[in-house]
């Protein structure tokens, strides 16, 4: 069997000039006229949204200022690109404000476009934390020693011997993100976002409690972001150009070695395991 041979509508083609990506056909595929036909089938297929890549173009220009600079560049990638359990707030759905005016006396409305708004991006990680809460140390750190201090009012890097940064402007305080929804092959970028001037606007919870009776908790925070988002064509062009060097061939986690290509020369010299009595079955063996 062969697909309709435009089933798809490939990039700069017709409803996809303005997105930039190869997707379904809409004139094949709907099911709920008279009667479905089967030789459209595969154009049914649904659009599933898939998890964002979350990526970290610019870390806080700040913390070239704070001891071991390479340390808080390394955490910033990693806690923002490869620990978060979830990310919310992407948003750049648009919406069309109507006025009414009266059409006869029936009670109809005559409705005229008066604005267009998009959602506001707001980004908020759940984020869990890890033997010794370097995540809350973490955000702590960068607010407290490049946004502000809730003693001093003033950002602690200014405290620091040495050099201190030149004024306190955003770039010294926020980082910048890309996020990308990838298609289900990884090839094609079906949104993103830029979002500009992050910073966090809580360290993550800090309280401590007792209560032998019940269970004890592991720590994850919500925590919600500052910033504002770009997006449109520029966006995408960006992103795709930062997605095709992240290709997946030959990135299968099935033929990653096993970290461990041994036995444990502790557990070796133990003579209890399941190849020791092999051994020693066939070294008291009986010759007939």
């Amino acid at each position: 069997m062969s697909r309709l041979s435009d089933s798809m509508i490939l990039p700069g083609v017709g409803i996809s000039s303005n997105v930039g990506r190869r997707m379904s056909n809409p004139n094949y595929g709907g099911v709920m006229g008279w009667s479905p036909n089967p030789t459209q089938w595969i154009n049914k297929t649904g659009y599933v949204r898939r998890n964002l890549i979350p990526l970290v173009l610019r870390a806080p220009a700040g913390f070239a200022y704070l001891p071991n600079p390479d340390d808080w560049y390394a955490a910033t990638r990693a806690i923002f690109e490869t620990h978060p359990i979830s990310i919310e707030g992407l948003n750049s759905t648009l919406t069309v404000a109507a006025s009414d005016t009266p059409y006869g006396g029936a009670g109809e409305q005559f409705q005229d476009p008066t604005n267009v708004t998009r959602e506001r991006t707001s980004p908020s990680f759940t984020l869990p934390d890890l033997y010794g809460a370097p995540v809350n140390a973490y955000l702590e750190s960068w607010i407290q020693y490049l946004i502000m201090d809730p003693e001093t009012k003033t950002a602690l890097v200014n405290t620091l011997g040495g050099q201190i940064p030149p004024d306190m402007m955003a770039d010294i305080y926020t980082m910048d993100m890309l996020f990308i929804e990838p298609d289900p092959q990884q090839s094609s970028v079906i949104r993103a976002w830029i979002v500009y001037n992050m910073f966090p606007l809580s360290g993550g919870e800090v309280q401590g409690r007792r209560d032998i009776t019940t269970d004890m908790e592991n720590m994850r925070y919500t925590v919600p972001m500052a910033g504002f988002a770009q997006v449109g064509t520029g966006v995408k062009a960006f992103a795709q150009s930062v997605l095709d060097g992240m290709r997946i061939a030959g990135a299968n986690p099935y033929h990653r070695r096993t970290y461990l290509e041994g036995i444990d020369a502790d557990i070796l010299r133990a003579k209890t395991g399941w190849g020791n009595q092999i051994q020693e079955l066939s070294d008291n063996q009986v010759v007939v």
